[in-house]
C-alpha cells in the first residue's frame, strides 16, 4: 500500500485476467461469415450433414440465444462438440470454455485443459490464450508462469488483446520472468490500442507514476479516462486520486468525488473510504472559503468552527455530513447593508425542499425574501430547488440584524439539518 497524502492507493501487482466472461466473449466471434448469414432453417441441414463450421455457427447461436433460436447451452455443447470431434480448433476452444466455466456441464479443468491444448496446437489464437490462462491460474495443472507467458505471446502476436494485456501484467509483476517495465509498457500499449479497459488503466497508471517511461500526466489522464468510461473501477478511483491531489490536473474536489463515487458504487472499498475522506476535506475547505467570503465584506460575523449543524433526521444524518452549509453575512444590496442567509451546496444535485429561518425578537415578522436563485437576477421563492456543487441560494432578511438570526432549518432530499447561531459560518 502506498500513502499519497490522505488517500490510500494500491500500487501492487496488477491482476491478470481470469476466465470470467471469456466464454461470452469467445461466443460472440462468428465462426464463419458465410454461415452467419443463413437462416436457422437453412443452417440446420448443413450442420446435420456434418459441416464443422455450420455446427460451430449453430453452437454460437444457441450460446447467445440469437439467430432464430432461444439460448440453450446444452444445445451449444452438443453442436460445439460435434465440431470439436472433427478436429475443428474453434469448436475445441468453445468446448474447453464450457468445461472451464461449468456451463451446461460439470466444471472440469482437466477436460478444459485438454481441449484448449488441441485448439492451441492448431495455432488458434483464442485457444492459445485460454491454454495460457490455465497455466497462469493453475487450473488442472501446476501453475507455471513461464509456460503461460510462452502461450500468451503466441496469442498476443496474433493481436488478441487480453493476451497482450496478460503478457504485459506478467512482465510488470515479474511472474516467471525478470520484471521488465519496458516490456510491460509495450504489451499494455498494444492492448490499449484495441480498447482493452484493463490495459488502458495499467498503462495510464504507468504514465502517471513514471514507471518504465517518463512521467506524462496528460497521457495518463487520457488513458485512464478511456478506461473509466468503460466502467473500469480502478481507473475511476485513480482519476479520483489525481483530481484530489492535483496530479497533472487542476485540483478539483467535484471531479474527485464524481470519479470516486463511480468506483465506490461498483464496490471498490478503497474508493468508498477515500470518497468519505475527500467529502470531509471539502466540507472543511468550504468552512474556510465562506469565512474568507464574509471577511471580504469587511464584517466577518463569526469564524467557522467544527460544531457542524446538528443532524436531526433522515438518511443524511446517518451518514453524518450535511449536503449544505449555511452562512450569515452582511452584503451591500441596493446601497444598503442587509443581512443575508446563504445556503451553499457542497455536494452535487442537492434538492432543497424548504428553508426556515427563526429570528429573534428584534426582527419583524416579514417572511425572508429570496434574493437570488442559481445566478438569476429575478427573485424566486419556489421550492423544491436543485443546487449543483458550489452553487448558493441566498435569502435576504429585511429589518433584521445579523445577530438576531437564531437558527436556520434546511430540509433536503436526504434529511433535515439545523444550524444555530453557534455554528453558522
Amino acid at each position: 500500500m502506498k500513502l499519497l497524502g490522505n488517500i490510500v492507493w494500491f500500487t501492487g501487482a496488477l491482476a491478470l485476467l481470469t476466465s470470467t466472461n471469456i466464454y461470452a466473449e469467445n461466443s460472440t466471434t462468428t465462426s464463419s461469415d458465410d454461415f452467419g448469414k443463413l437462416s436457422y432453417s437453412e443452417l440446420l441441414p448443413i450442420a446435420e450433414h456434418g459441416d464443422p463450421k455450420a455446427q460451430n455457427e449453430l453452437g454460437r447461436r444457441f450460446s447467445l440465444g440469437k439467430g432464430g433460436v432461444s439460448q440453450d447451452q446444452k444445445q451449444a455443447l452438443i453442436w460445439f462438440s460435434k465440431s470439436a470431434n472433427q478436429n475443428n480448433a474453434y469448436g475445441q476452444n468453445m468446448v474447453g470454455l464450457l468445461y472451464l466455466n461449468g456451463v451446461s456441464v460439470t466444471k472440469d479443468y482437466q477436460k478444459a485443459l485438454d481441449w484448449f491444448r488441441k485448439s492451441a496446437d492448431q495455432g488458434y489464437a483464442e485457444g492459445e490464450a485460454n491454454y495460457a490462462l490455465m497455466f497462469q491460474n493453475g487450473y488442472g495443472v501446476a501453475r507455471d508462469y513461464k509456460i503461460s507467458q510462452d502461450w500468451y505471446r503466441k496469442a498476443a502476436e496474433k493481436n488478441i488483446a487480453r493476451a497482450e494485456f496478460n503478457l504485459g501484467a506478467i512482465y510488470f509483476n515479474g511472474l516467471g520472468v525478470p520484471q521488465d517495465y519496458k516490456q510491460a509498457l509495450n504489451w499494455f500499449s498494444k492492448a490499449a490500442n484495441q480498447g482493452h479497459a484493463n490495459a488502458e488503466y495499467a498503462l495510464g497508471q504507468m504514465y502517471a507514476e513514471g514507471t518504465g517511461t517518463a512521467r506524462d500526466y496528460k497521457a495518463a489522464r487520457e488513458l485512464l479516462t478511456k478506461a473509466a468510461d468503460q466502467g473500469n473501477p480502478s481507473a475511476q478511483s485513480y482519476l479520483g486520486w489525481m483530481y484530489y491531489q492535483g496530479a497533472g490536473v487542476a485540483k478539483d474536489y467535484k471531479k474527485s468525488i464524481d470519479f470516486y463515487s463511480k468506483a465506490a458504487a461498483q464496490g471498490d472499498t478503497d474508493a468508498q473510504r477515500n470518497l468519505e475522506m475527500v467529502k470531509k476535506e471539502l466540507y472543511d475547505n468550504v468552512d474556510k472559503e465562506m469565512a474568507i467570503m464574509d471577511a471580504s465584506d469587511n464584517e466577518q460575523l463569526r469564524a467557522p468552527d467544527n460544531n457542524r449543524g446538528s443532524k436531526n433526521q433522515g438518511a443524511a444524518s446517518e451518514k453524518g455530513v450535511s449536503p449544505v452549509k449555511v452562512g450569515v453575512s452582511l452584503e451591500n444590496i441596493a446601497n444598503e447593508l442587509d443581512t443575508v442567509v446563504k445556503v451553499s451546496a457542497i455536494e452535487d444535485h442537492v434538492i432543497i425542499n424548504k428553508i426556515i429561518i427563526n429570528r429573534g425578537n428584534s426582527c419583524d415578522s416579514a417572511t425572508g425574501k429570496p434574493l437570488m436563485h442559481l445566478g438569476e437576477s429575478t427573485p424566486r421563492s419556489d421550492f423544491p430547488i436543485t443546487l449543483k456543487y458550489g452553487q448558493n441560494y441566498k435569502v435576504v432578511q429585511l429589518s433584521c440584524h445579523a445577530d438576531d438570526i437564531m437558527e436556520v432549518l434546511v430540509s433536503t432530499s436526504t434529511g433535515d439539518f439545523k444550524f444555530n447561531k453557534n455554528n453558522f459560518d
